[in-house]
């Protein structure tokens, strides 16, 4: 956090000083006063930008490190020792099993592609409380009918849930999931969030969850006596 009060500092300084500049040159006053404003809003919008970033790296993301992931709490938020500081570990739960089965995980460390597209909503989202990610096929996507939008949501103050996009799937896991059974369902849960950092985009992790193999077999028992 440091880093960003440094630079907030270094670019009142620097803007105000232009300001000053502007001012005390002998000007015509329209264009004195016109250059005068867009420093004013500039050093807002740095301001704005700066303080956003203070508040993500702020308290909410001073985990507690570990050596090893075996030791963490279930359900926790952690980072280990070797971590860049801007690296969020969730040991999340798996997800919760149905009457038919329960699932299990087939893909891990899953990307979510095109997340600069939605850096807003993503810097939210890992901002946010009781995180949850779903998925969501897209068929009528017309550059890839076989695309998977990644869904976030979490607990607005009101206790209210949020949700927003995120991005998509990588296009070869998606390929790859589109290849099983349609009635197959796929779950998601996050495994590490990036902090945004200077200009870089926010980025997540996730692993992926299908049925287990006897809740498969049922399922395709099912679709073949259709």
């Amino acid at each position: 956090m440091k880093k960003y009060y440094s630079q907030l500092s270094f670019s009142t300084i620097v803007l105000c000083c232009l300001g000053l500049a502007v001012v005390l040159a002998g000007i015509p006053s329209l264009i004195q006063w016109s250059l005068t404003a867009a420093i004013i809003l500039t050093l807002l919008a740095w301001l704005i930008f700066m303080l956003i970033g203070i508040m993500i790296s702020g308290s909410d993301f001073n985990v507690p490190e570990y050596t090893a992931k075996s030791r963490v709490p279930s359900g926790s938020q952690y980072r280990l020792k070797k971590d860049s500081p801007y690296i969020i570990r969730i040991k999340s739960l798996p997800p919760e099993p149905e009457e038919d089965g329960k699932f299990v995980r087939f893909i891990d460390d899953v990307m979510v592609a095109g997340i600069s597209h939605y850096k807003d909503n993503a810097g939210l989202f890992i901002f946010g409380r009781v995180r949850q990610i779903r998925l969501e096929r897209e068929p009528d996507n017309p550059h890839d009918r076989n695309a998977i939008r990644v869904l976030g949501s979490w607990k607005a103050p009101d206790g209210e849930r949020v949700e927003v996009e995120l991005g998509h799937l990588p296009k070869e896991v998606a390929q790859t999931i589109a290849e099983w059974p349609a009635q197959y369902p796929i779950r998601a849960i996050l495994d590490r969030m990036f902090v945004p950092k200077g200009r870089q985009s926010p980025g997540l992790r996730l692993n992926l969850f299908w049925p287990e193999a006897r809740w498969r077999k049922k399922l395709d028992n099912a679709a073949e006596s259709i």
